[in-house]
C-alpha cells in the first residue's frame, strides 16, 4: 500500500462523513483499512461472518495525538488513522455502523509505569525551564508562532499559554519506562530510551526513559514530548532540528543563544523573532513576578489562586481588588509597596522576610517559580575576597608552621593546604544571603585558618614573599643537590662501598621539595637542605653528612672521577631512551628500524589475540564540564608520555597500528593491507598512500556503510589515550553512513600481555559518559591584522 492510497483512503472516509453517506451500502462487507503496527490490513467487525480478520473493537484517531497513535501502534491495536481535521466526524459516523466497538483515541485510558510502580504527575522531578534554559522558551514559542500549520494560526495568547505550560513542565528520568492503554499491555521488546507525556493542569511532566548523555542529549530526546504537551506534535521534528541546528552553530551549556541566533537557525527575520519574544510577557508579568513569591509568605493558598487566574486579571486594578478581598489590609497595604520594588530580594528586604522564609514559600508554590539564590555569585564573590588576600592568607599559614619548618617536622599540612582549595564558602551562605558582607568572608577565613594552627589575617612575621623564596631558593636547592650526588658517588667510590644511587635526581628532588613546601620560609642553607635529605632517607647512612669536600676527605681528582662517571651514565641513559624490548627483544626504536618492529610485533600476534572480540566493559565516569580533549602526539596513550621519550612512544604506536592492522584483517574476510592508511604506512611500505590528516588510522569499507578506525597504544594498560585536533575534528563530522571507533591496542610491546579493546567514539553524546578529558588543552593560531597595528601604534 502506498501512502497514495492511505490519503486518498482517509480523504473518502471524510467526504462520506461530510455528506453523511453511509459508507457501506446494505449487501457490502463491512471492512475497514486499519493500521497495526505500522502496516495496513483490512479488517471487519461484523457480527456475522468467520473472516479471520474480524477483531473486536476499534480505535479511531479523532485528535491529533501522536503519542497515543505510537503507544496503539506498539500493541498491535486496529486504528484507523485520520491525519486531516475530520476525525471526529469519521469518529461519530463509525460508531453509528460500529457502535460501542469503536473507541475514540481522545477517550482511551493510560497508565504510565515508572520501574514497575504507576506514576502519577506531580511526583517530584527537575524543571525544564531553568534560569540557563529560559531561550528555550523563545525558541518553542518561534517555532509555534512561525511554523504552525496554516489551518491552526496560533495567536500571541496562544503561544503566551504555550510558554505558560512549557514553564511547568517537569522531566523525570526513569530506569524501565512502561504503559497501559485500555488495560492493553505492550508488547516486549519495544527498545529502549523512549519517552511519554503525561498531561497535568499543574505539573505536566515528561517521562525519560534511562539516563541522559548531556545537555544537549536531554533536549534532543524531550522534543517530541514538548511539543505533546504543548498540544503541537506536528512540530517535535521543526524543534528538535532546531535544537540541533543551535548545537552546530555552537550554542549550549555556558553559551545560551539570543532571539537574532534563533531567527537564524528557524531562517526567519532576527525582528520578527524579536517581535515574538517581546510579546511572552503580559503586561503584569513583571509585576507578579515579585508579588506571587511574597504573597506565597503571607497566603500560600491566595498565591495559587493568582497563579490559576492571573490571565483573568487585565489591570493593576482588577489585581488591587482581587487582593484586597482575601488579605487583611494591613497586610494588602504591606505587600502592595512592597511588590513596587525594581526586584524580589530588595521586595522581601521590605517585607522584612529572610532568605529562607522566602524560598521556603516559593518552593511551596511549585515548579513555576524558582528559589532565591546566587550560589555560583556567591562563590565568585568569595573567590574574589581571597584572591585579593591570597598573600596575607598564605603568610598567615606559613607563620602558623614555623615551628615545625624549624624543627625539621613534616609540612604536610601545610603543603596540602597552602594553594587554598580547601579555603570554600560556607554551604549554609547560599540559603541565608544573595551577597556576602566583607567581615562576614574575613570571619570564615580566620575561622579556617585557626583549624590549622595559624594565627588569622593581618598577622605580619616578616617573612619574605613566598614567589621571591621560591624563585631564589629553587636554583640554590638544584645545585646543591648536584653537589651532594656528587659528594656520594666520590665518597662511595673511594672508600669501596656499592653505589646507593643517593640522593637521587636533582631535578625530581627540586620539584619533590618544592612540593612539600620547603621553598616557603627562609632563603635555604647547607643545613636544611642537608636536614631534609637525612629525614626522607635521601642520604647514605655512611656518608658523613656535610656539603664539604673537606670533611669527606676527598681529593679534587676523586671528585672529577665521580663526574665524569655521572656523565658516562646520562649517555647510557639517553641511549636506552632510543630503544625498546618488543617481546624481550631489544631493539633500536628510531625511524630506520621500523621494518624490524613491524616483523617482531607480527611475529609475537598469538590466535588469542587476533581472535579475540575486542570487548570493552566500559564503566560510566560520570558528568564533567565540558572541555575538549587535549592535543597530543598520535597514535599512543597519554598515559605513558612521562615514562617514554619521543622516539619510544612513536615506535610504541606503529607495534599498535601493526596489531590492529592484523586483527581487523581476521576479523573482516575483504580486508588487507590498503585499510592501512595512516603516516606509519608511508615510513613501512613508502608508497605514499598514508595520510595524518584523515583523523583515523584504518578503514573498512562494508556494502553500506565505512567503519573508521582510531589506534591508540600504550606499553602498559593505562586506559589512556590523546586525540589530536584532526581526529578530533573527524570523530565529530561524520557522514551518515560512517562510525567511528578507537582500537585500543594496551601492552603494545608484549605479546603475551597484549590485548585489543574496540572502544565507541568519545565524541558521540551516547558514549561521552564513558570518557573523561584529561589532555593538556588545544594550541590555537592567532593573526593580528596589520591595519590594526597601524592604528595602535598612533
Amino acid at each position: 500500500m502506498t501512502a497514495a492510497f492511505r490519503r486518498a483512503y482517509e480523504d473518502a472516509w471524510a467526504e462520506c462523513a461530510q455528506t453523511r453517506q453511509d459508507p457501506y451500502p446494505q449487501g457490502s462487507e463491512a471492512a475497514v483499512v486499519v493500521s497495526r503496527g505500522g502496516r495496513l490490513e483490512a479488517v471487519t467487525l461484523a457480527d456475522d461472518t468467520d473472516s479471520p480478520n474480524t477483531v473486536d473493537h476499534l480505535y479511531v484517531e479523532d485528535t491529533d495525538a501522536r503519542q497515543l497513535v505510537q503507544l496503539l501502534e506498539q500493541r498491535g491495536a486496529p486504528l484507523l488513522r485520520m491525519r486531516n481535521m475530520h476525525g471526529g466526524a469519521v469518529a461519530a459516523l463509525v460508531e453509528q455502523c460500529f457502535g460501542s466497538r469503536v473507541r475514540r483515541i481522545s477517550r482511551a485510558r493510560v497508565e504510565v509505569r515508572v520501574d514497575g510502580e504507576a506514576f502519577h504527575a506531580g511526583a517530584a522531578g527537575d524543571p525544564l525551564i531553568t534560569s540557563e534554559r529560559d531561550w528555550l522558551l523563545t525558541l518553542v514559542a518561534a517555532v509555534i508562532d512561525l511554523r504552525a500549520s496554516r489551518f491552526r494560526r496560533p495567536t500571541a495568547e496562544s503561544v503566551r499559554r504555550g510558554c505558560a505550560i512549557a514553564k511547568r513542565i517537569q522531566i523525570v528520568h526513569a530506569g524501565v519506562l512502561t504503559s497501559v492503554v485500555d488495560e492493553i499491555a505492550e508488547r516486549p521488546g519495544h527498545g529502549g530510551r523512549r519517552w511519554l507525556a503525561v498531561p497535568h493542569q499543574d505539573t505536566p511532566t515528561l517521562l525519560l526513559e534511562g539516563p541522559s548523555q548531556g545537555e544537549e542529549d536531554l533536549l534532543q530526546r524531550s522534543a517530541a514530548g514538548i511539543m505533546e504537551l504543548l498540544h503541537h506534535p506536528e512540530l517535535a521534528d521543526t524543534l528538535r532540528m532546531a535544537l540541533l541546528d543551535l548545537n552546530t552553530a555552537g550554542w549550549g551549556p555556558g553559551q545560551s543563544p539570543d532571539a537574532d541566533a534563533i531567527a537564524d537557525v528557524l531562517g526567519e527575520d532576527r525582528a520578527r523573532v524579536r517581535e515574538i519574544t517581546a510579546t511572552l510577557r503580559q503586561p503584569l508579568d513583571a509585576l507578579l513576578d515579585i508579588l506571587v513569591p511574597l504573597l506565597a509568605t503571607l497566603d500560600l493558598e491566595a498565591a495559587h489562586a493568582l497563579l490559576s487566574n492571573d490571565d483573568a486579571l487585565a489591570s493593576e486594578t482588577e489585581l488591587d481588588r482581587w487582593l484586597a478581598a482575601r488579605l487583611t489590609p494591613t497586610d494588602h497595604r504591606t505587600l502592595r509597596a512592597a511588590a513596587r520594588h525594581p526586584d524580589l530580594d530588595t521586595a522581601r528586604r521590605a517585607m522584612s522576610l529572610s532568605l529562607r522564609e522566602l524560598n521556603a514559600a516559593i518552593a511551596a508554590l511549585g515548579s513555576t517559580y524558582r528559589p532565591l539564590r546566587n550560589a555560583e555569585g556567591i562563590e565568585q564573590e568569595f573567590r574574589h575576597f581571597v584572591a585579593g588576600r591570597r598573600r596575607s592568607i598564605l603568610d598567615a599559614l606559613r607563620v602558623g608552621f614555623l615551628d615545625a619548618f624549624r624543627s625539621g617536622a613534616p609540612l604536610t599540612s601545610y603543603a596540602e593546604n597552602r594553594n587554598l582549595t580547601g579555603l570554600v564558602p560556607d554551604t549554609a551562605w547560599a540559603d541565608e544571603h544573595l551577597h556576602l558582607e566583607t567581615a562576614l568572608m574575613q570571619a570564615h577565613v580566620d575561622r579556617w585558618l585557626t583549624g590549622l594552627g595559624a594565627p588569622p589575617l593581618g598577622t605580619d612575621a616578616g617573612l619574605t614573599p613566598v614567589d621571591e623564596l621560591r624563585l631564589t631558593n629553587r636554583p640554590l636547592l638544584l645545585e646543591r643537590l648536584k653537589r651532594a650526588r656528587t659528594l656520594i658517588h666520590a665518597w662511595e667510590a673511594a672508600h669501596g662501598e656499592s653505589a646507593s644511587g643517593l640522593p637521587g635526581d636533582p631535578e625530581n628532588l627540586t620539584t619533590e621539595a618544592t612540593a612539600a613546601g620547603l621553598l616557603d620560609f627562609f632563603p635555604l642553607d647547607d643545613a636544611t637542605t642537608l636536614r631534609w635529605l637525612r629525614t626522607g632517607d635521601r642520604w647514605p647512612a655512611a656518608v658523613p653528612l656535610t656539603l664539604t669536600p673537606e670533611d669527606l676527605g676527598l681529593t679534587t681528582r676523586q671528585l672529577d672521577d665521580a663526574e665524569r662517571q655521572e656523565k658516562r651514565e646520562r649517555r647510557l641513559r639517553q641511549e636506552e631512551r632510543r630503544h625498546i624490548v618488543v617481546d624481550r627483544t631489544r631493539m633500536s626504536a628510531e625511524e630506520d628500524n621500523y621494518h624490524a618492529i613491524v616483523e617482531a610485533v607480527r611475529g609475537g600476534l598469538t590466535p588469542e589475540f587476533l581472535g579475540s572480540a575486542g570487548d570493552a566493559p566500559l564503566v560510566a565516569l560520570g558528568r564533567q564540564a565540558q572541555r575538549l580533549p587535549g592535543a597530543g602526539r598520535p597514535g599512543f596513550s597519554a598515559g605513558r608520555r612521562g615514562k617514554l621519550s619521543d622516539t619510544q612512544a612513536l615506535a610504541v604506536g606503529l607495534a599498535g597500528e601493526v596489531a590492529a592492522l592484523a586483527w581487523l584483517m581476521n576479523r573482516h574476510d575483504a580486508v588487507d593491507e590498503s585499510a592501512w592508511v595512516s603516516g606509519y604506512r608511508n615510513k613501512v611500505l613508502g608508497d605514499g598512500m598514508g595520510d595524518d590528516t584523515l583523523g583515523y588510522d584504518l578503514i573498512v569499507e562494508r556494502k553500506r556503510s565505512s567503519l573508521l578506525f582510531e589506534v591508540k597504544s600504550s606499553a602498559g594498560g593505562e586506559g589512556e589515550f590523546v586525540l589530536s585536533p584532526t581526529e578530533i575534528a573527524r570523530a565529530r563530522s561524520l557522514k551518515k553512513r560512517e562510525t567511528y571507533h578507537i582500537l585500543y591496542v594496551s601492552h603494545a610491546l608484549d605479546a603475551d600481555l597484549r590485548k585489543i579493546h574496540l572502544l565507541p567514539n568519545p565524541l558521540h553524546p551516547r558514549s561521552a559518559h564513558f570518557f573523561r578529558s584529561v589532555g593538556e588543552g588545544l594550541r590555537y593560531r592567532f593573526q593580528l591584522s596589520r591595519t590594526g597595528e597601524r592604528r595602535t601604534g598612533t
